[in-house]
């Protein structure tokens, strides 16, 4: 097996460009170990396939992973723009407080929370032990002893 290719002068090409070169004869190697269609069946064949295999998915997957990283780095400095135009615009005040009055004018509300119609509500019935708070020191045969017990 001899596959061709230019020489590799590491002090001349960036690291993008080693890149391109590397795994342009890593494909070259796979292509030649499978030229006929045919898997190698000689077992150093067959080790030099698969690991040149996993290093093409592995570079591959590495690239998916830096873009999607360089795409959730664009969506927060995208998020951070609008928050700090958000701040800008409210005069530093939370966002998520419940505000009255103009665009120029804004101030914060205060006073009570709205209280809901009760009648408007769907009853419900408690049992026994629902309306219980509390951390049970059990241990998992007495949890489950307690389970059965109810059952």
């Amino acid at each position: 097996m001899s596959i061709e290719h230019e020489a590799i002068d590491e002090l001349t090409l960036t690291e993008d460009q080693l890149l391109t070169k590397t795994q342009e004869i890593r494909q070259q190697l796979i292509a030649e170990l499978t030229a006929d269609g045919k898997m190698p069946t000689a077992p150093r064949d067959v080790e030099v396939l698969l690991a040149g295999l996993r290093d093409t998915e592995d570079v591959i997957l590495k690239k998916k992973k830096l873009s999607i990283e360089a795409d959730a780095n664009a969506n927060a400095k995208q998020a951070n723009v609008i928050a700090e135009q958000l701040y800008k615009k409210l005069g530093n005040i939370n966002p998520f407080l419940v505000m009255s009055g103009t665009e120029t004018n804004i101030t914060p509300v205060t006073g009570h929370l709205p209280k809901p119609d009760l009648n408007r509500l769907p009853t419900f019935a408690t049992h026994e032990g629902h309306l219980e708070i509390g951390i049970i020191q059990d241990t998992s045969d007495d949890f489950i002893k307690r389970m059965e017990s109810k059952s």
